[in-house]
């Protein structure tokens, strides 16, 4: 006849709590790595509206510059001409909307990506309203930019991706 062998209580229940604690851990643990990696893609999506803003921006930063050159050139004190400033400011193609008058208002905008754009207004006085000679001679304290801004859908998207379609290694 075999002899059973008796196995003490305990070691059946450390088992189990043994069992439970690494379940438990593992689901932690793929919690948190979903969690990194959906994180990690809201980050490159934010990194990569930055970078277009300031793209954008520094194109209109450009095309500041060159209306402050056109108004350099074709409005000056010694040839305060508005009809040719006018004109060359329509020709110069990135403009959306001239308000002629006095003041005059310059509307343009340049696309951030597919869901924004910065939108600029300039307010120019073609008359001198400054009164000091440095203004006259520069022209550029008769440029001022009355709004700057982003407009369109704000909110960031990002595709959801489900833990069977991620990559972990």
């Amino acid at each position: 006849m075999k002899a059973k062998i008796k196995m003490p209580m305990g070691i059946g229940i450390s088992s189990l709590v043994m069992m439970f604690i690494a379940l438990t851990m593992a689901s932690i643990i793929s919690l948190t790595l979903m969690t990194s990696y959906r994180e990690s893609n809201l980050t490159q999506k934010s990194i990569e509206t930055t970078k277009a803003y300031y793209e954008a921006e520094a194109k209109a930063n450009v095309i500041l510059l060159e209306i402050g050159e056109i108004y350099n050139i074709y409005y000056t004190a010694d040839n305060a001409r508005s009809d040719i400033f006018e004109n060359a400011l329509i020709k110069e193609g990135n403009i959306t909307r001239i308000e002629l008058g006095e003041p005059l208002y310059i509307y343009y905008e340049v696309p951030v990506n597919e869901r924004q754009s910065l939108e600029v207004i300039l307010e120019i006085k073609l008359k001198d309203t400054y009164g000091t000679e440095e203004s006259k001679q520069s022209g550029a304290a008769n440029i001022q930019i009355i709004s700057w801004e982003v407009k369109g859908n704000s909110m960031m998207t990002y595709e959801e991706e489900s833990f069977s379609e991620m990559t972990i290694f």
